[in-house]
């Protein structure tokens, strides 16, 4: 067999070693670290994001319990003051409603 001819064998074997040794190496010294150095840059970008959306969070549920608090103050005001224009105009009515009757039986 032509395949197993132990002068034909060994170079293959060797060109073999050679390729892959020459590919390993660039593989552990130059495309390796650049992977490397990318997936550390990249984990501590998303790292900041994440504390920046957490505090952008905390952010916005602050600004939230403030906007809820302000709607909940004009709505109270504004419940007050309507009451008490109620009040005013019920009385004034009143008011008006018994002097006309005064009026009109004298």
């Amino acid at each position: 067999m032509p395949q197993l001819d132990k002068f034909s064998f060994m170079p293959q074997i060797v060109w073999l070693l050679i390729v892959f040794l020459i590919i390993y190496f660039t593989l552990m010294n130059l495309i390796l670290p650049q992977l490397a150095s990318v997936v550390k840059t990249r984990s501590k970008l998303l790292n900041n994001l994440k504390n920046n959306l957490v505090h952008f969070g905390d952010k916005e549920l602050d600004l939230q319990k403030s906007y809820i608090e302000n709607v909940n103050f004009f709505v109270f005001n504004t419940n007050y003051v309507v009451s008490h224009l109620r009040y005013l105009l019920d009385t004034h009515l009143t008011n008006v409603n018994n002097y006309i009757k005064n009026v009109i039986y004298l």
